[in-house]
């Protein structure tokens, strides 16, 4: 498990590093654009600004009111730099300079992206957790059913559910960092595809 989490992490990190590199800020920023507006479509106007609002706040506490932003745009070489050094190094230095800014822009925007989605998967839980705790509770019944019935509980089916219920456990990192918006909606499925795995994983348990 600790092998897995650690492979998920290292995929969430690369994706946020990646991901701006090959994404303009503009491009980015009309990601964000499309992301609210399904939002809007798929949640309603008041939830989607709340929403919005929420990880607005967020974002402004974690980077800007600990001067990451600020720190960032010390980074950014300003038009003087620019033109000062265009007669020694000519436009490389101007060129660079360019696409390390796209590059810390994108970053940002990928940041809020992402604490966006972190808002939408809160905003979904209250409806999601009491459909998981009755799946767990179905699912310790037929154990139990098992157990007292002397039925077999098939190791096959639980090796293989679990390692499925491993990457769908880990799935939303993916989703905090894909770099194409998304519906909401997508939440709801993602439950009800973990359903049928850890059904199968708590059935097949072995009796300790």
């Amino acid at each position: 498990m600790r092998t897995h989490a650690l492979f998920w992490i290292a995929i969430l990190v690369i994706g946020f590093l990646s991901v701006p590199m090959f994404s303009t800020r503009d491009e980015m920023t009309a990601r964000v654009v499309k992301e609210i507006e399904m939002i809007q479509a798929a949640m309603g106007n008041q939830e989607s600004r709340q929403i919005t609002k929420t990880a607005l706040d967020i974002y402004e506490q974690v980077f800007v009111d600990t001067g990451f932003i600020r720190s960032t745009k010390k980074m950014q070489a300003t038009k003087d730099e620019k033109v000062s050094t265009y007669e020694a190094f000519g436009g490389s230095v101007s060129s660079m300079s360019d696409k390390t800014d796209e590059y810390l822009l994108g970053v940002a925007a990928l940041c809020y992206t992402s604490i966006v989605r972190m808002v939408i998967i809160l905003a979904w839980l209250p409806y999601i957790a009491p459909f998981l705790i009755a799946v767990v509770l179905d699912a310790s019944m037929v154990r139990k059913i098992k157990f007292h019935t002397f039925g077999e509980s098939s190791r096959v089916q639980f090796s293989i559910a679990a390692h499925w219920l491993i990457v769908m456990v880990f799935l939303p990192i993916i989703y905090l960092v894909v770099p194409i918006p998304t519906t909401p909606l997508i939440i709801p499925f993602w439950t009800l595809a973990m359903a049928a795995p850890l059904v199968m994983v708590i059935a097949n348990t072995q009796r300790i």
